[in-house]
């Protein structure tokens, strides 16, 4: 989601009385739903959703694309169901993925969907609005048996078996505002909808009492539900070993990106570092900003996310495009647990 969110206390201030709007908005929805004015959609098979109570940034498709691969190798038919945020095709519906092929460009499905096509190729990988009717396309035409919501906490329309909600280790839920004011889309209150919650971005040196006041919020709201943390490694190391880079980025808080990407175990000098909105699509403008910065700094490489990487192959016929791709390696995020690991056994 591609959202500037204010950072001085002025700002904040001034945007409080809409914040107020609109956790007013949200509890009488959620009040709807409770009541029964608002129908909930049931399916015939299990709903796993995995989702967050901020905006952007907690993990939630590396998380994702885990639980897909884990319940692939316990013999299930997944479909992974997202919205598909600034994708190009206006259809009503597009499948990225047949679970045996990819069956449209990244512009019409949008690049989390495009790049878990690619990450799971076993998955039927569908985009809509109506996570709803997706849901049924994917049962009744792809014959799938355990359905991922991608993204999906907000999304009470559809019933949900297992209901995953991410918490970034670096938030500060206590004392966080709603929309616009801060970064909640919910308030903490939300999470009793959580059958499941995920604390991610824990670091080594992580404090155990902001993870034991994390858990103690959690269950405030929804006593049982089972909490586990995490944090994530990148991918590709091996083909950044004692280079020299600068690194760019169109995601939700690209700054932990770059923080990641100085570890002292990747061995990577990193001279220039170039931020884009979230989801950006990358125009002539940016690719000759990046390709700038390459020369300019003299470096070995250009270092992106994969799903930069992905908006930026859809251009590879390009001949500016081609060779800043043979430039630039993209890294994924690989899920590593603390403790014990999430494993849904699915019946």
């Amino acid at each position: 989601m591609t959202l500037e969110l204010p950072k001085s206390k002025l700002a904040k201030a001034l945007l409080t009385p809409a914040a107020l709007v609109y956790r007013a908005l949200v509890s009488a929805r959620a009040k709807a739903y409770e009541a029964g004015l608002a129908s909930i959609n049931k399916v015939e098979v299990p709903v796993i959703s995995v989702g967050n109570i901020t905006v952007g940034g907690t993990g939630k498709t590396p998380v994702t694309m885990f639980l897909a691969k884990q319940l692939i190798a316990q013999g299930r038919k997944v479909g992974i169901l997202s919205r598909g945020y600034n994708r190009q095709s206006k259809s009503e519906y597009i499948v990225a993925s047949d679970g045996e092929k990819i069956l449209c460009p990244v512009e019409d499905c949008g690049d989390e969907p495009y790049m878990m096509a690619l990450e799971v190729p076993q998955a039927i990988v569908i985009c809509g609005r109506s996570r709803s009717s997706i849901a049924r396309l994917a049962i009744d035409k792809y014959k799938c048996d355990v359905l991922l919501l991608d993204d999906g906490f907000q999304h009470i329309l559809l019933h949900r078996d297992i209901n995953i909600a991410l918490l970034d280790y670096t938030d500060d839920l206590a004392s966080e505002q709603l929309l616009p004011a801060g970064r909640l889309r919910e308030p903490a209150s939300a999470l009793a909808r959580a059958t499941h919650a995920i604390i991610t971005k824990v670091p080594i040196n992580a404090d155990s009492k902001k993870i034991e006041r994390i858990k103690n919020i959690v269950h405030k709201y929804s006593p049982n539900c089972l909490i586990y943390t995490c944090r994530f490694r990148l991918e590709n190391t091996s083909l950044t070993q004692n280079k020299t880079a600068i690194a760019f980025a169109g995601i939700a808080r690209p700054d932990q990106f770059f923080h990641d990407l100085g570890a002292p175990e990747l061995k990577i000098t990193l001279h220039d570092t170039l931020s884009f909105a979230d989801h950006h699509w990358y125009d002539d403008f940016d690719i000759k900003k990046i390709q700038n910065c390459l020369e300019k700094s003299r470096t070995d490489i250009g270092l992106t996310t994969k799903k930069d990487l992905a908006r930026l192959a859809s251009r590879k016929s390009e001949p500016q495009v081609a060779r800043l791709l043979e430039k630039t390696v993209g890294m994924g995020l690989e899920v590593e647990w603390i403790g014990d690991s999430l494993i849904l056994s699915i019946k």
